[in-house]
């Protein structure tokens, strides 16, 4: 098999900060695990809203208790009824008007958990003395606590290998449970646990539904992302797909798992406690936006000419991929990359290629560029090409494709539980940002890459095979993965009786090992039984 000649130029950063980094995401000033990639934020709106009166494994959260009265019993007393003063932990209620009415104070956090979930109130919480949220019925979980340059880390629930998320510009998560210091709820897909002194708790009745949320404009789904719980201001980051037909344009969906949508929140937050979307109104047709869940392991049906036609007419000459179409369809060729979906990587990375590192250098993903001196750090590229080889090859190729590396999590943009924006960036949303970049595309140029590949989510424990036999050499063990345990989005090329075959990450070198300086090729395939995928699109 043909192995690259490109001299590998990648310096590897030692230390790991919580989930931390040791380089700084440019972008936001994030420090980050990984050399770090020039991102221009594409151009948001800040809105201040008037408000308006299959099935991933799941772990499972701990749903509330049955509803009791909040009369003292035997085994948990009150310090007021106890005569014990200064205790810690007051049981309140949540007021419309963003206050608390203090109702019964406890010597121990256990004892005041338990009387709140036992009540029925759903606006009951339990103060601190300093009158900071430690647990409640429902509500926010606030993320924006921190400066931009800050990460919080996010144990993901069940899984070994955690997350991490900007402190500043990703706003809320959905809160699900409180146990002592630490508190669980879910974000961008990922069920999470985060200790209290990161993060910010707000009572669902102080928020007058300030969540982020999709809704349907004009047959597309557009994600409001909130920007502030405090005055509900949202940014808006534009269509990032066409509507599912069962969402209708004049309501506010609620999702944070990207799957399934509810117009209650407290509805959703109790389906989420139970782990079942038994209330969704989408119950049994989970959506997955195909532009997020494909694989870079693909090819775009667009020529140059094509691709040419829509970064011209969204750029002008000074642009750094002004009339760059073939030198993507080039680099599909070498290196097995899909032209366009690296094409809305690079128009989100350097803000459609008027970034100077991007113009000056040809460096289109801010490759090597540190926070201390980004123009000077960043490497210099010959050619557009050169920059995007490297950068699928190498930079992505030895790092986030390669599933025996710590930072792999699939070859697709992904969200919070897998695919690249596990790891790549502490924008919970990074995925979601360039897919839509896709979608722009591709409705731009007329669909022809929507659904031209089916999408395969591969059970945790399903065996990749060198054939359409379950005796033939395996190609593919999760269980030897960082990921193991998650399901992982892959592109099916065939179907071959009870098999389908779909798209390794990495090619395969002569002793049939996935090898990141192996050049894509058409057998670099694997074998996997039907019964162990399950077909997104």
């Amino acid at each position: 098999m043909k192995k690259l000649s490109i001299i590998l130029g990648i310096v590897l950063l030692l230390g790991i900060a919580g989930c931390g980094l040791n380089s700084t995401d440019t972008t936001t000033g994030m420090t980050t695990n990984e050399p770090i990639t020039t991102t221009i934020e594409d151009t948001t709106t800040i809105e201040e809203t008037t408000i308006l009166s299959t099935e991933l494994p799941t772990t499972e959260v701990p749903s509330t208790l049955p509803a009791t009265t909040i009369t003292e019993t035997t085994e948990i007393s009150s310090c007021e009824v106890s005569g014990i003063s200064d205790c810690d932990f007051l049981l309140a209620e949540a007021m419309p008007d963003g206050s608390f009415d203090m109702i019964a104070s406890y010597e121990l956090l256990s004892e005041s958990e338990v009387i709140l979930k036992d009540n029925v109130n759903p606006n009951y919480v339990i103060l601190n003395t300093d009158n900071k949220v430690l647990a409640m019925k429902y509500g926010a979980v606030n993320f924006k606590t921190k400066s931009i340059s800050e990460t919080t880390t996010l144990g993901h629930t069940g899984f070994s290998y955690p997350t991490y998320i900007n402190g500043h510009y990703n706003v809320d998560g959905v809160y699900l449970d409180s146990k002592g210091i630490v508190v669980y709820g879910m974000i961008a897909g990922v069920r999470f646990e985060v200790v209290n002194t990161q993060i910010e708790l707000i009572p669902h009745i102080h928020l007058n539904n300030a969540y982020s949320y999709y809704e349907v404009v004009n047959q597309e789904l557009v994600h409001r992302i909130a920007y502030n719980l405090r005055t509900a201001d949202f940014q808006s980051i534009g269509a990032i797909d066409l509507a599912p037909e069962y969402l209708d344009e004049g309501y506010r969906y609620y999702s944070y798992d990207n799957h399934y949508f509810y117009t209650d929140f407290k509805v959703m937050t109790d389906d989420l406690r139970n782990d079942t979307y038994e209330n969704a109104v989408n119950t049994n047709q989970p959506y997955y936006n195909y532009y997020q869940y494909l694989s870079f392991r693909t090819k775009t049906n667009y020529t140059a000419e094509e691709l040419n036609t829509y970064i011209n007419s969204n750029t002008s000459s000074s642009s750094g991929i002004y009339n760059a179409g073939q030198d993507f369809i080039n680099a599909q060729e070498e290196v097995y990359i899909n032209a366009a979906m690296e094409l809305a990587f690079a128009i989100h990375e350097s803000g459609w290629g008027n970034s100077l590192i991007a113009k000056d250098k040809n460096n289109l993903f801010g490759i090597n560029a540190y926070d201390s001196d980004p123009y000077n750090s960043a490497t210099t590229f010959d050619t557009i090409q050169d920059c995007i080889e490297y950068h699928v090859q190498y930079f992505l190729g030895t790092r986030y494709f390669d599933p025996n590396y710590y930072v792999a999590f699939g070859t697709n943009f992904g969200n919070k539980y897998q695919g690249m924006n596990y790891k790549y960036a502490s924008d919970a949303f990074w995925g979601e940002k360039i897919a839509k970049h896709y979608y722009q595309l591709d409705k731009a140029l007329g669909f022809k890459d929507r659904n031209s590949y089916k999408i395969a989510l591969l059970k945790p424990e399903a065996l990749g095979y060198y054939s359409a036999s379950t005796t033939s050499p395996v190609l593919y063990n999760p269980q030897k993965y960082n990921y193991r345990g998650l399901w992982i989005s892959f592109p099916v090329m065939k179907e071959k009786d009870d098999f389908y075959v779909l798209r390794l990450p990495l090619g395969l070198n002569d002793d049939l090992q996935m090898d990141s300086f192996e050049v894509m090729g058409p057998t670099d395939v694997f074998y996997v039984l039907k019964e162990d995928v399950i077909i997104v699109n």
